[in-house]
């Protein structure tokens, strides 16, 4: 089963500032994310930050798949 992470652009103003994925590793020190939920991210690819969290526990990525 895949483990999903959640990622965040702050400010975090609206609940899509952060969402769940399961990620698919690439090469290189960057993120890949699908041009669709840029808008929700406000992501613009100008130097853009984001944060991922790890959910640990099973009842956290239970929530997560949700």
């Amino acid at each position: 089963m895949k483990h999903p992470v959640l990622l965040n652009r702050a400010p975090t103003l609206h609940r899509l500032g952060i969402q769940a994925f399961e990620p698919v590793l690439v090469e290189g020190k960057a993120i890949r994310i699908h041009p669709l939920v840029c808008a929700a991210f406000n992501a613009d690819f100008d130097g853009d930050q984001m944060a991922v969290h790890l959910p640990l526990s099973s009842e956290a990525q239970a929530e997560a798949r949700v």
